[in-house]
């Protein structure tokens, strides 16, 4: 086996161990909070933001996938625990909008 080979084999399996890692924490994390109130997994979410120092990213916050099971694409998780103003659909969009009744 060649040393790029060997090399690559082995970036493949941390990959693979990695992802592996990520889904076990994610379904840990679903099943620790599947019972949690819509509020409770909000603040965590700013609480997650307070310790980053800025609006997280959904790879560096534990249970994402959960959360966006629950409120949605993460724009919409962001915009509902307050770290994120509402999208506002732009001028043209409304004009298009109202035309095409």
């Amino acid at each position: 086996m060649t040393m790029k080979r060997s090399h690559t084999l082995y970036r493949n399996k941390a990959e693979r161990i990695k992802n592996e890692a990520l889904l076990n924490r994610e379904a840990e994390f679903a099943r620790q909070h599947k019972d949690d109130s819509d509020e409770a997994l909000l603040q965590y979410i700013r609480d997650c933001a307070e310790k980053l120092g800025h609006i997280p990213k959904k790879h560096e916050v534990i249970g994402f996938t959960y959360l966006k099971s629950r409120f949605g694409p993460w724009p919409r998780v962001l915009e509902k625990a307050g770290l994120k103003e509402l999208k506002k659909k732009s001028a043209y969009a409304l004009d298009m909008a109202s035309t095409s009744k």
